[in-house]
């Protein structure tokens, strides 16, 4: 429990480091990218999360129409694919080579 409070722990600084440093694209990528990481099996296959767009957008990332303008950036850099009520990561390792430079 312990440790699991100091991964969200770094999550949350990372997460204002990110914020501070990064263009939006930055940060919707560590935002996707910390979220996945719950999610990811062993490898680097691909990972689904069920966010909408309207749920990312009220994580502090701006409107809906933003996220979804963000979310295409990303998309057209081959890190997303936008599927209905879920955000698909095809290689988590290539997303957070993005969020993290």
């Amino acid at each position: 429990m312990i440790e699991r409070i100091g991964v969200r722990m770094r999550d949350l600084i990372g997460g204002n480091l990110a914020a501070s440093l990064h263009r939006p694209e930055g940060r919707l990528a560590y935002l996707l990218a910390v979220s996945a990481r719950d999610r990811a099996s062993q490898g680097d296959g691909p990972v689904e999360l069920p966010l909408t767009q309207e749920r990312l957008a009220a994580m502090g990332l701006g409107g809906r129409q933003r996220v979804a303008r963000l979310l295409r950036a990303l998309a057209g850099r081959g890190l997303v694919e936008c599927r209905y009520g879920c955000v698909r990561i095809p290689s988590l390792r290539a997303l957070e080579a993005f969020a993290l430079p």
